[in-house]
């Protein structure tokens, strides 16, 4: 080998060996690294995980300052509200403070106050015994006044039974069918017209004086005039609870078993029905209810106080109308079936234990007549609110129409009754029974057709109610040619209407007749024939009113 070979090789050794030296320290380098990047990643990743915590600590802390937060806002009102009520509290304090202060210093000036009235109550101490001696007295003698009151109100309760007996036995004895003739004030159409001339000599006789007319030879200016005389006449102003006072204790006579009849008559347009019933519908009020509205009230108030006597009763109601010759049951129902006595349930509240085929039972006919009225409906009633709806569902039923004469005028002649059994159990006379009638009769007006115009369906009804009419001035002439005892025929058969009203002028009633006449002197000549028709009933003995009782009652 030669030298430069010899120096080549060792030049590669040494280039070898440096090469591996370097790759020594290479690999030294590259571990030394490595272990620096493994501890630098060690410490990266604890320095993350305690940023993580560190943001987790402030979540956490942020969640606190945001619950904090809200807590305070909530709060922040509260102790508001408490420092509010807290500076109440303290002026409520000082107000207390100086209320006290005052209280303490009037409770001085009322001790001071006191003190003088201690002085005086001594020297009023011989007063007050003066005092408390009279007072004494006044009390004894309100005992004795009270005792003097209770005395008379016994005196006037008796007094009140035999002012009714008394009454009773009146009527009796008068025997005539009574007659109260009532003067119709003028209707707001009227008053362009003429007033008729009525002088009133005092509450029972007048004159009706005629307009000026011709005589008979044309010289000189003359005037008719008539006189009547009835039991009672009622001005132009009486009211409805004047004019139902004079009539109060003859309604009563129906509690004390007597067959009791009223009944109205005039023209058409003269008030009847008003006089009757009073005002109709929406008009309705109880200032100007008429007689059988007062009459039901009267009837059942009565009855509420006999009960505390011992007194029990039954009512049975009947409505009907005559029209154009036909009775007509206004409590019927509309197909026209049921039995004549049943009771029926209206709208109204009431009792209902009483049972129905107690209420079908019919009364004894004692008579022809009697037989006539118990094939209508006679319905069981408990009390007046019952009543008065029966009484308005017939006012619906019944036929009215217009004419020329009167705007709502009745087409049919109205009989309401109210049949009272009653029964006293108690009491020193033992059991005592009375059958009571009451009948209230509302009659169609008599009208002249060629003043009322009526044509057609109205003139056919304006001559059945005249007929009808006409039937009852000749049963009315027949009694009086009769006489209370007499036997002379009356022609009761002649018309439905006297059939219906046999019993309330055959003198088994007392009967009452309001005449009504109208003022206006275009009807002169129908206010002369309502007059001298209830002078004519006026004149009628029809003898002496019966009481219906049982056998032992008193």
């Amino acid at each position: 080998m030669s030298v430069e070979e010899a120096n080549a090789q060792q030049a590669v050794d040494d280039a070898i060996n440096a090469n591996r030296e370097r790759r020594y320290r290479l690999d030294e380098m590259k571990k030394r690294r490595d272990e620096a990047l493994a501890k630098e990643a060690a410490s990266l990743k604890k320095k993350e995980e305690d940023a993580q915590m560190l943001q987790n600590s402030i979540d956490g802390h942020n969640e606190h300052k945001s619950e904090h937060d809200a807590k305070e806002t909530h709060l922040r009102p509260s102790l508001e509200s408490m420092r509010c009520r807290l500076r109440m509290a303290v002026e409520q304090d000082q107000s207390i403070t100086s209320g006290i202060e005052a209280k303490e210093s009037a409770i001085q000036r009322t001790r001071g106050k006191i003190h003088d009235a201690e002085v005086a109550k001594v020297s009023l101490d011989e007063k007050g015994k003066h005092k408390v001696q009279r007072v004494d007295a006044m009390r004894d003698a309100c005992r004795e006044a009270e005792a003097n009151l209770e005395a008379r109100r016994e005196t006037l309760a008796q007094n009140v039974v035999r002012n009714r007996q008394l009454h009773n036995e009146y009527l009796s004895l008068k025997g005539n069918i009574r007659v109260f003739c009532r003067l119709r004030p003028q209707l707001p159409s009227e008053q362009n017209g003429d007033m008729l001339k009525v002088e009133l000599h005092n509450d029972r006789e007048m004159t009706v004086q005629s307009a000026l007319h011709k005589s008979v030879t044309g010289v000189r200016d003359v005037s008719s005039s008539w006189e009547f005389g009835f039991d009672q006449i009622f001005t132009q102003d009486s009211t409805q609870a004047s004019i139902f006072e004079e009539i109060a204790l003859l309604v009563q006579s129906a509690l004390d078993g007597y067959r009791v009849a009223i009944f109205a008559y005039g023209q058409t347009g003269s008030g009847k029905t008003y006089t009757m019933e009073g005002l109709q519908g929406e008009k309705q009020n109880s200032e100007d209810a008429g007689i059988i509205p007062r009459t039901v009230d009267l009837i059942f108030s009565e009855m509420k106080e006999m009960k505390e006597r011992g007194w029990t009763f039954q009512v049975h109601v009947t409505m009907l109308e005559v029209y154009n010759e036909t009775v007509n049951d206004l409590l019927a129902s509309k197909s026209g079936a049921g039995t004549p006595r049943e009771r029926e349930e209206p709208k109204t509240p009431r009792a209902a234990s009483q049972s129905r085929e107690e209420a079908k039972t019919p009364r004894a006919a004692s008579s022809t007549n009697e037989a006539f009225s118990e094939q209508y409906r006679h319905v069981r009633v408990e009390n007046a609110a019952a009543v008065h709806h029966f009484l308005n569902r017939a006012a619906r039923e019944r036929h009215v129409a217009a004419t020329a004469c009167n705007d709502r005028s009745s087409r049919s002649h109205a009989v309401f009754q109210l049949a009272l059994s009653g029964r006293c159990d108690s009491g020193a006379g033992g059991v005592q029974e009375v059958e009571g009638v009451l009948s209230l009769v509302d009659l169609a007006g008599s009208e002249r057709v060629e003043k009322s115009q009526a044509t057609g369906e109205r003139l056919k009804e304006a001559q059945y109610i005249n007929r009808s009419l006409s039937a009852l001035g000749d049963v009315v002439e027949a009694l009086a040619k009769r006489g209370p005892n007499g036997s002379k025929h009356v022609p009761y058969r002649n018309s439905k209407l006297t059939m219906l009203l046999k019993e309330s002028l055959g003198g088994d009633a007392k009967a009452l007749m309001f005449v009504n006449i109208s003022m206006c002197n275009e009807h002169l000549g129908e206010t002369v024939s309502s007059l001298r028709f209830a002078s004519k009933v006026h004149a009628c003995n029809v003898g002496v009113a019966k009481r219906v009782a049982a056998a032992g009652s008193h």
